[in-house]
């Protein structure tokens, strides 16, 4: 299954357990549906979503809803429809009054509608993708509405209109923890942040590394200087007229090429410290450096 299908069956599998926010979840599922007399008509592409529909159906309605199967292309989607007057009267009521009581009975009506919205029109990314949280709506006189309530919320989304659909959509990362926390997809906000604490580990962990790598690199560059000026004294038989402790420094560079500092350090007897090693070798070079030019 895809994440959405995934975050959809869990918003499925628990729902609310206040009988007013099962119906505010009802009309939230029904609110991008399509009214005909006395007759709704919802359009789910997630078998979760339509199975929630259909018991919440009968959960408030008594009614056994029709379920048939659609295909649209290589797309495969589930109509439920069912009669009920009242139902049709309720939401058309909520759509033109945009009067939030009508569905809201209790504060928690406002999160279980919304779940519902995002059940019914709703896709989000996967936590490894580019964060894109969207609902894609049809009825384009509804989306005022919706909007209002969004924002009443704190979750202002931004909107753009393809074709004849109008959509809602969250790119901030942030933004969509948020949605998905506000409608009770713990699970899914979970997984974004797991994703993002292992991401970000994996980067510093490659940061570190790269550091350690340019460190290296620059220890192997200095040495290999330090190793060919050396032997430049060497050559032209100069090793000799370096003073005793600077000279056992240079034979012990020349001797140990691969060395580090600390190594080298602890290769003199009686051993000496990092610093004063790395004291002597900057002495060595100033030295080699200054009889080289003469």
């Amino acid at each position: 299954m895809s994440f959405s299908q995934d975050v959809k069956a869990e918003l499925a599998a628990t729902p609310p357990r206040m009988p007013c926010c099962r119906r505010a979840l009802l009309f939230g599922l029904l609110y991008d549906s399509q009214a005909e007399g006395d007759k709704l008509t919802a359009t789910y592409s997630d078998i979760s979503t339509a199975e929630l529909c259909v018991n919440l159906i009968k959960f408030a309605y008594g009614r056994q809803a029709d379920v048939s199967e659609l295909r649209r292309g290589a797309h495969k989607y589930l109509a439920i429809s069912f009669n009920s007057k009242n139902a049709v009267k309720k939401l058309e009521l909520f759509i033109r009054t945009r009067d939030a009581s009508v569905i809201f009975e209790c504060p928690e009506c406002a999160s279980a509608f919304v779940r519902g919205v995002f059940m019914a029109t709703g896709s989000i990314s996967a936590p490894s993708s580019a964060t894109h949280l969207e609902m894609k709506h049809a009825h384009v006189e509804r989306v005022g509405n919706l909007f209002d309530i969004l924002c009443g919320l704190g979750l202002q989304p931004l909107t753009s209109k393809k074709d004849n659909d109008f959509r809602f959509y969250y790119k901030n990362r942030s933004a969509v923890q948020d949605f998905m926390s506000y409608i009770g997809g713990n699970q899914a906000v979970f997984e974004m942040v797991n994703y993002q604490l292992q991401k970000d580990l994996r980067n510093d962990e490659n940061r570190a590394t790269n550091c350690v790598t340019r460190n290296i690199s620059r220890s192997i560059t200095a040495s290999a200087k330090q190793i060919q000026t050396i032997r430049d004294i060497q050559t032209r038989g100069l090793i000799e007229a370096m003073p005793p402790k600077l000279r056992r420094t240079a034979e012990l560079r020349l001797a140990n090429p691969e060395a580090t500092i600390e190594e080298l350090a602890a290769l003199h007897t009686p051993p000496i410290s990092k610093s004063g090693a790395n004291h002597r070798i900057e002495k060595i070079m100033a030295w080699c450096e200054s009889h080289l030019q003469k």
